[in-house]
């Protein structure tokens, strides 16, 4: 089964055992940039909004009346590293966590950026910002006009016709 994935992908020749590509066809026509672009996509894919894992996801809930911001780029970020810029609707954060080792040898710094810009209905005077239990940075702000309920009847909408009559003085 898995020789026919591999031949779908790879058109070239497959292990007869184990069904593995052994001399795959170029893809690109610069076969050495193909793992740059191979990288470029995924990272285009993972920073694009609306994916579940990366990117900012906003959204209008019309049942608590909030647009709501998930951003879980910065789940290992402490609140007091990240700096949050209003601009208008345009929201940019920055985040910045450097862990030292406990010998103090070796040190990691992970460094997040986010900018995305809030929908026209989000009340940015009103945006708070908090961490959920699951340790994800939540963005809230109230929306400007509550959702009008449909107030729609079932049934036939009557037609009303308005007649003018002309009164006649009688003398």
């Amino acid at each position: 089964m898995l020789g026919r994935f591999f031949t779908g992908i790879f058109p070239s020749s497959v292990c007869e055992s184990c069904g593995a590509p052994t001399t795959p066809e170029p893809v690109t026509e610069r076969p050495e940039l193909y793992w740059v672009d191979s990288l470029r996509r995924l990272f285009d894919l993972a920073n694009s909004a609306g994916q579940e894992g990366f990117g900012t996801q906003c959204i209008e809930n019309v049942r608590t009346n909030m647009v709501e911001c998930d951003l879980r780029q910065f789940l290992n970020i402490r609140p007091e590293n990240i700096t949050i810029d209003v601009d208008g609707h345009h929201v940019s954060l920055r985040g910045q966590q450097e862990d030292k080792s406990s010998d103090g040898s070796s040190s990691s710094t992970q460094m997040v950026q986010s900018m995305f810009t809030l929908p026209a209905s989000a009340d940015v005077s009103k945006l708070s910002a908090h961490y959920t239990s699951h340790g994800h940075l939540v963005l809230k702000a109230p929306m400007l006009t509550p959702p009008t309920a449909n107030k729609s009847r079932p049934g036939v909408v009557p037609i009303q016709i308005n007649r003018h009559r002309l009164i006649e003085d009688k003398d």
